[in-house]
């Protein structure tokens, strides 16, 4: 019986970054367009403007070395929100609507 092509037993499989596509019920792989399909077996994903220039960065944590891979996005800056939260309470999953 042969593994399935989209399953991962060893931790050697390049890296993957899915994307919702508009107006549809379904998600594409982009990692190779953007240039960061890599194979470091990568367990963690952040975004945020690391560099300050507008636009999201990406930190990969990965299990194997290197341990983080810090993707900076030099295009053109898109218009962006900072959300301060105003309470005691952790953010994780909160929900944020913008007009």
């Amino acid at each position: 019986m042969s593994a399935p092509e989209n399953m991962s037993f060893s931790g050697r499989e390049r890296d993957r970054l899915f994307m919702e596509v508009p107006g549809e019920p379904r998600y594409v792989d982009v990692a190779p367009i953007l240039g960061v399909d890599s194979i470091t077996d990568s367990r963690a994903l952040a975004i945020a403007d690391l560099d300050g220039d507008g636009d999201l960065d990406l930190v990969l944590r990965a299990y194997n070395t290197p341990k983080l891979r810090i993707y900076r996005n030099d295009g053109p800056s898109a218009p962006s929100v900072e959300v301060r939260f105003q309470t005691t309470q952790q953010a994780a999953g909160a929900w944020v609507e913008v007009p």
